[in-house]
């Protein structure tokens, strides 16, 4: 009950200070399996407790529809009937919830739990209607209809479905009484610990993680997965910076624990957003980390498992949560786990992990094969794309694309995808004097039919110059040549010099380049007679130039 109260104070904080007669708060879920069942979360409070009539109007469209809803008030959780009525002129399209009910009291915050079905392959845009009536006749109505700045908005959602691919494997699943628990040494991590994985839950009210110390077997964390559907710890008076969460059941989410040996602090993160922080009684001994299902629990699911010791920005976690691996140069990967291998259970006993009541489950986590990353090089009459494929056992073919505008993309190169880990795709694309902008994309097409998009590129006089490369000087050249680059503007740029068939021959700066002008000499007198190719890129634009050895 205590923790009940506080979580309601801290809900009430947020909802008292704002100057509306309504507070209203939407959650929803970051990811939606296609074809799944998934939860929003709407908080609601009346700053004036003498209502007489409120309905509640849920408007999910065509592509979504309405099967439960259960309010949790004052800690009691009950459905509301649900009723088909038109809201204005939005007619079979809406569904109705009766707020004025016996079990419910308006003189605090309340929160509704409504379950949708995805059951198509689109965007899910669900709108929101409120109107009540006081005894004093005044009324008001409120809805997602309205402009955002208007005091009677009600914030729409849009969901956006996934659909699984065949590299999400496998699962590990947690029954009954089933735990796991890793050892991590202490001498294994210097200033930070990452642990990062994805979690789906059946049920809540539900203790699924402990952070032990080894030595006095003290708990130094918990995460508690509560009857709000919110993740909350014990020691729930210490907590700071909280932020209000939500997360569906049946739902996938990512959750990371950054754990900080210099301030001996905890933050705890959500999708990529920050949930609270928390002091803990750090020491010098190693540290036990418990995943735990109760007896009375529903199976919950974990997946893609990793723990780091960091030193990078928690950002770079965040934009690689998809994927099974990555790249931290300042941190290094103790341990992963994505449960893919049929034996990870006979390997747990091998390396003496303790473990209990687990078993592995197909997986439907959103776990991405890679996208490859497109370079882009300008030359004076056409462009030179390449790639590097980064998943050669799921990739089936390319299709490079290209826009005008950045939103519609046509196909102008097909190419089916090698296994073969080093192998760079190229295409040449002959400039167009009519566009000022082209975008390239570029689709990676894998065997189980999903798809990956590289992040696009813009191309053009559209982008802001920020450098310009000058011919070289002496060119041809034997055996040292100047190149200069002038800066408009500091930025981060790499410059490196090419043969010609597109082998990297020498590193001449990476890292922040200041304004103005830069004089790099390059040395051939190791190479042989050619043509050669100097090229600076930053992260908007790439300029190239051709210079010739001549011995």
């Amino acid at each position: 009950m205590k923790k009940l109260l506080l979580i309601l104070i801290i809900l009430s904080s947020s909802i008292f200070s704002q100057e509306k007669e309504l507070y209203f708060k939407t959650f929803k879920p970051n990811y939606v399996n296609i074809g799944s069942t998934f939860e929003v979360s709407t908080v609601i409070s009346f700053l004036d407790d003498k209502i007489d009539k409120a309905e509640f109007y849920i408007l999910p469209g065509d592509d979504a529809v309405l099967k439960s809803a259960i309010v949790n008030n004052n800690g009691k959780k009950f459905k509301l009937p649900i009723q088909k009525k038109s809201f204005g002129e939005f007619l079979d399209k809406s569904f109705l919830l009766s707020l004025k009910d016996s079990l419910m009291t308006f003189n605090s915050p309340f929160q509704i739990i409504l379950t949708f079905a995805a059951e198509k392959e689109k965007e899910i845009d669900i709108h929101f209607g409120l109107i009540y009536k006081m005894n004093d006749r005044r009324s008001a109505v409120y809805s997602s209809f309205e402009p955002a700045d208007s005091p009677y908005y009600l914030e729409e959602l849009r969901i956006t479905p996934y659909k699984v691919q065949q590299i999400a494997g496998k699962a590990l699943q947690f029954n009954q009484r089933g735990k796991i628990n890793f050892h991590i040494d202490n001498d294994s991590w210097q200033k930070n610990i990452l642990i990062e994985f994805w979690a789906n839950f059946n049920s809540s009210n539900l203790k699924f993680l402990s952070i032990v110390g080894s030595e006095f077997s003290d708990t130094l964390l918990s995460l508690n997965y509560d009857d709000y559907q919110m993740i909350i710890t014990d020691d729930i008076n210490k907590l700071s910076n909280f932020n209000e969460n939500f997360f569906g059941l049946k739902n996938w989410n990512h959750f990371s624990i950054l754990i900080s040996k210099e301030t001996r602090n905890a933050a705890v993160y959500g999708n990529g957003a920050k949930l609270f922080e928390i002091p803990i009684l750090l020491s010098q001994s190693d540290i036990e980390l418990e995943f735990l299902n109760p007896a009375n629990k529903k199976p919950f699911i974990i997946d893609l498992l990793k723990v780091w010791s960091f030193e990078n920005d928690i950002e770079k976690s965040f934009s690689n949560r998809h994927y099974i691996s990555y790249q931290a140069d300042s941190s290094s990967n103790l341990f992963t786990y994505s449960f893919d291998e049929d034996d990870v259970l006979e390997n747990f006993e091998l390396s003496k992990i303790d473990f209990n009541n687990l078993s592995l489950v197909e997986s439907d986590a959103p776990i991405y094969s890679r996208a490859p990353e497109l370079n882009v090089k300008v030359y004076e009459k056409f462009f030179s794309i390449d790639w590097v494929s980064k998943d050669v056992i799921h990739a089936l073919k390319f299709d490079l694309e290209k826009s005008t505008d950045g939103r519609t993309f046509n196909t102008i190169f097909e190419k089916d995808a090698e296994e073969d880990e080093e192998k760079i795709y190229f295409y040449s694309d002959e400039k167009n004097p009519k566009d000022e902008i082209v975008y390239y994309r570029l689709t990676q097409i894998n065997k189980d039919g999903s798809k990956v998009f590289s992040a696009p590129i813009k191309i053009g006089l559209g982008l802001k110059d920020i450098f310009s490369l000058d011919q070289n000087y002496p060119n041809p050249f034997n055996p040292v040549t100047n190149i200069t680059v002038e800066m408009f503007e500091t930025a981060e740029v790499e410059i490196y010099v090419y043969d010609i068939v597109g082998n990297k021959i020498q590193k001449l700066h990476t890292g922040s380049l200041s304004q103005g002008t830069h004089t790099f000499s390059f040395d051939g007198t190791e190479l042989p007679s050619g043509i050669y190719f100097y090229e600076i890129k930053s992260p908007f634009s790439t300029l190239v130039r051709k210079m010739i050895l001549a011995k």
